[in-house]
């Protein structure tokens, strides 16, 4: 294999641990007690659902790239109806993150 090939592999995975630790951490700060009190909750709410939306496009989008430089298989390659999900789920996440 590719020293490129592997380095973006092991990226993409890396992006996928970090990215959802830290939004993690993210959306339990924002379920804090001492924030529940507050005037803002709408956008609080906003914030949680950013966060979820953050962890879902990190897998989306990176643990495809991950399968596909270490393994050489891809989920979209296996069914034409996982591929039209897949393909409409790493799109809708994007999105719904960008415009909330």
């Amino acid at each position: 294999m590719a020293a490129q090939t592997l380095f973006v592999a092991y990226y993409s995975l890396a992006l996928v641990i970090v990215g959802t630790l830290l939004s993690f951490i993210t959306f339990i700060i924002l379920c804090r007690l001492k924030l529940r009190n507050r005037r803002a909750k709408s956008t609080l709410y906003y914030l949680r659902t950013i966060a979820i939306f953050d962890i879902l496009m990190l897998y989306g989008w990176n643990f495809d790239h991950y399968l596909d430089g270490i393994y050489g298989f891809t989920l979209q390659t296996s069914s034409i109806s996982l591929c039209r999900f897949l393909s409409f789920f790493n799109y809708f996440t994007s999105q719904s993150s960008a415009w909330l």
